[in-house]
């Protein structure tokens, strides 16, 4: 059985999903291809427009937010993917200003609101510490920040 080539193999990868510059090129160094390899490839893929990292990062974001994902979170896991921050936090800002996104505080409530229905809770209801601490974790796990946190249950009737 013969290897695939290195363009081959990230061709394939990239027909699954979308990849980072940084992703493929660990993905490629990973399945053993050298390092000349991986970079011609790279260097190919970005020309002909297969591999970009804006339009990564726009993908990215949307995806993130359609799950409820805080800025910090979505932030966090473009950073773990390779992207430069600046590029991150640009892409985050055009794509919130050009899309009809609802603000953190909105996103956030909405998982509250989920943390409480399986706790057979409503707003309404006096929430025990231990379902506001699950609401806590939850949403520093999604990735919001700790005033969004705190404003979130200071909205909760304490129990």
């Amino acid at each position: 059985m013969r290897k695939r080539s290195a363009e081959e193999a990230a061709a394939r990868k990239l027909a699954d999903r979308s990849m980072s510059v940084e992703e493929l090129r660990r993905w490629l160094r990973n399945k053993g291809y050298s390092a000349d390899e991986t970079e011609t490839v790279i260097a190919v893929f970005l020309e002909l427009d297969y591999l970009n990292d804006e339009r990564y990062c726009s993908e990215y974001i949307d995806y993130a937010l359609r799950r409820n994902m805080g800025r910090r979170r979505i932030l966090a896991d473009l950073a773990g993917r390779g992207i430069n921050g600046e590029m991150a936090e640009n892409a985050y800002e055009d794509f919130v200003s050009e899309e009809d996104v609802p603000p953190e505080a909105e996103r956030a409530r909405e998982e509250a609101s989920r943390v409480l229905r399986m706790a057979d809770l409503t707003w309404d209801d006096p929430v025990p510490e231990k379902i506001r601490a699950r609401v806590a974790r939850k949403l520093n796990s999604y990735g919001f920040s700790a005033s969004t946190i705190y404003g979130i249950l200071d909205e909760m009737k304490r129990g």
